[in-house]
Parts: structure tokens; C-alpha cells; sequence
């Protein structure tokens, strides 16, 4: 199973071991495989493209939302947290956090709160964000959270947004929609789809949008 081609795209996303293993695992994996499985039409496309496996050799199968996630959300949960809009990624440049917090800040809601949930991991680095969070005003970093806090914070939230500039999937978007949350995602790689018509698409290079 091959999630996605990420640190073929931009090793600059990862820690220097991690990309180097990974873009010497990758072809020779997929060239011995029997058959690749992927999350995606879009990550399909890529492996074909990038790694030469013919397309027969491919099969698409989509992931769905954990069956934890749907029993917790036939429950109510009270919002404790006041008015807030969500974020749930890994911490790494990918995910687009240090624009999503540009944007955020940008509309000066005093009333609001962005609270951001993932954990963080060595392989990835994002010196930037380190320092927004630390000066940025009414942003949460809540770390690593179990399913029932997280499926609280879906169920309380003005929206996810999940502004990630590569995916081979991208589940937090159909977690939140299971809890009935609104999502704004990326335009980009698989969201689209992912997420059909039913999120608000924005252009995640650009902060305005």
C-alpha cells in the first residue's frame, strides 16, 4: 500500500533520512509488488506517473471515517471551548498551518479561537510555525488528543479547515463531515475528490483565500 508520493514531490517537507529512504523504498517496492493499492484516483495517477507502474497494477480503494468516530458522534457533546475554528493535521509544512494562521489572524476575530490538533513528529520541520504560535494571539495548540475529545471539537466547531497543499487522501475532512461540521479544504491533489461538493474550496497558497 502506497498512501502517497509525498516526499517525491518535496523533499523539503521532511527530514533529510526520511526523504532519502523513502525515495529509494518507493520504486523498488512498487516495481516488486504483485499489485499497489493506493487511497486515491489522484495518488493512482501519481504513482503511475512517477514511479512507471502501469495502471492494471493499481487499485483504488478509499478510506472511510473509523466506525469509533461514527459511535461517538450519535452522542452530544456541550462546547466548552466558546467559538472556534478547527485545524486537525500532523504538524508539518505540508499541512499549511503557518498560512492558515496568517489568515486567521488576518480577520481579527477577538471572539474566536483557532484551536489546532496533531502531534508533532521529528521527521518533519517547520521552523516557522514554531515561532507564529508563539506570538500569534487566540491560537490553541492542543497536541495529540483522544477520539472522544476530538469528535467534541468536530461537533462544536464554526468549521475544519484543512488547507494541507498535498494529499493522498485527507480523512480529518470526512471525520468532521460524519460529525456534522462544516469543512473548508484545499482546491488541490485529492481533496476534490474526497470532498465533492459537499466543503467550501479555497486556493491554499494564497492567505486571502
Amino acid at each position: 500500500t502506497i498512501h502517497d508520493l509525498s516526499p517525491l514531490r518535496s523533499g523539503s517537507w521532511f527530514s533529510l533520512a526520511f526523504r532519502t529512504y523513502y525515495k529509494w523504498m518507493f520504486p523498488v517496492i512498487a516495481k516488486k509488488a504483485l499489485k499497489v493499492f493506493t487511497d486515491s484516483a489522484f495518488s493512482k495517477a501519481e504513482i503511475n506517473e512517477l514511479l512507471s507502474i502501469p495502471e492494471s497494477s493499481i487499485t483504488v480503494i478509499h478510506l472511510a471515517v473509523p466506525q469509533n468516530i461514527l459511535h461517538l458522534a450519535n452522542n452530544y457533546f456541550s462546547n466548552k471551548n466558546g467559538r472556534y475554528i478547527l485545524a486537525v493535521s500532523s504538524i508539518d509544512p505540508r499541512k499549511n498551518l503557518s498560512r492558515l494562521i496568517q489568515a486567521f489572524l488576518q480577520l481579527k476575530l477577538s471572539d474566536t479561537k483557532l484551536i489546532l490538533v496533531g502531534a508533532k513528529n521529528t521527521v518533519f520541520a517547520d521552523a516557522k510555525l514554531e515561532s507564529v504560535l508563539r506570538e500569534a494571539e487566540n491560537v490553541v495548540f492542543a497536541g495529540y488528543i483522544q477520539d472522544v475529545e476530538l469528535v467534541a471539537l468536530y461537533q462544536n466547531a464554526l468549521s475544519l479547515v484543512y488547507p494541507s497543499l498535498y494529499e493522498g487522501f485527507g480523512l480529518p475532512p470526512l471525520e468532521a463531515m460524519a460529525c456534522k461540521c462544516p469543512v473548508v479544504v484545499s482546491e488541490i491533489a485529492s481533496l476534490p475528490e474526497v470532498c465533492a461538493d459537499a466543503a467550501y474550496y479555497v486556493d491554499p497558497y494564497n492567505v486571502d483565500s
